[in-house]
C-alpha cells in the first residue's frame, strides 16, 4: 500500500530576510528566517485504474510561533500559500484543477 502514494519535496522556499511571525513578540524566541518549507511539493497517488498528480508551489509564508508547555522552546507552524495543480483520473472521470492553496508545514 505504501507504493500507492509518493511524496517528493523539491528545494526550499527562499524566505525573505524578515519572515513574518505571529505573535510578533515570539520573533525573540525564534529569530531565524529559515524554514523547512519545500519550494515545490509533488504528490502522486495510484490505485488500480485511478491516479492523481498534485503539485504545490510555495509563494508566501508566515509563521505562527507557539510556546512549548514543557520547555523554553517553541513549535513553529508555517502557513504557506501558493499555486496548486491537480490532474488525473478517478472512477473513469478526468480530474483537472488549478488555483491557490494553503498548507501547513510544522518545524
Amino acid at each position: 500500500m505504501h507504493d500507492e502514494i509518493q511524496v517528493r519535496p523539491h528545494g526550499y522556499y527562499a524566505a525573505p530576510a524578515r519572515l513574518p511571525k505571529f505573535p510578533r513578540i515570539m520573533a525573540l524566541v525564534t529569530p531565524e528566517a529559515t524554514t523547512d518549507v519545500p519550494h515545490r511539493l509533488e504528490v502522486r497517488a495510484r490505485s488500480r485504474d485511478d491516479h492523481l498528480n498534485f503539485c504545490f508551489e510555495a509563494e508566501d509564508v508566515v509563521q505562527i510561533v507557539v510556546p512549548n508547555e514543557t520547555d523554553l522552546d517553541a513549535t513553529v507552524i508555517n502557513e504557506v500559500s501558493g499555486q496548486v495543480a491537480v490532474d488525473g483520473k478517478v472512477k473513469g472521470e478526468s480530474v483537472a484543477m488549478h488555483g491557490r492553496g494553503f498548507f501547513e508545514f510544522l518545524t
